[in-house]
């Protein structure tokens, strides 16, 4: 018999929704952002100066928006080649060494982006035609990649506190 997945943290799990909340009304925006360049452009002829801009910048909020969330959902994909292989004897081990990776992968990330986007204008991090600072969008992706670190931890822990389970308590059926 299966251990229940532990209880996670009422915050990481509003957080997630949160930044997800935020993701979707970044999709609609774009989506409308997408019609209205295109009606100027084929229909009027009169290209809008700087959507590339903000259309680019909208869609790295849907991205860094999508990371934590996706991870709570169990949206990633995933194949499960080594459980139907070596079964739960080999992916004990696997999923621990899966998720070091990933936090090191998804944490050194987060750092780098924030440091990265700290520079700001004095590194020219700045948008083409409209310089819009890069800054809060890379922020924002750090943050994504941050909570995506932080749910992994919990995984691994989670992972770890099963380890004598049938089946790992983040595994889908």
């Amino acid at each position: 018999m299966s251990p229940s997945p532990p209880r996670d943290p009422g915050w990481l799990d509003r957080a997630a929704d949160g930044l997800a909340a935020v993701g979707a009304l970044a999709a609609v925006l774009l989506t409308g952002l997408t019609c209205v360049a295109v009606v100027w452009r084929y229909v009027l002829g009169q290209p809008i100066y700087g959507i590339h801009d903000i259309a680019n910048l909208t869609l790295a909020v849907c991205v860094a928006c999508a990371f934590s969330y996706g991870a709570r959902r169990g949206a990633h994909v995933n194949v499960d080649v080594l459980e139907r292989l070596g079964g739960r004897r080999v992916t004990r081990h696997t999923d621990v060494a899966a998720r070091l990776i990933g936090i090191v992968a998804v944490g050194f990330t987060a750092w780098a982006l924030a440091d990265k986007g700290s520079c700001g204008r004095a590194c020219g991090n700045l948008t083409q035609d409209l310089a819009i600072p890069h800054l809060p969008f890379y922020m924002l992706l750090a943050l994504g990649f941050g909570l995506y670190a932080l749910i992994l931890v919990r995984e691994l822990r989670a992972g770890l506190a099963a380890w004598g389970a049938e089946r790992d308590p983040h595994e889908h059926e």
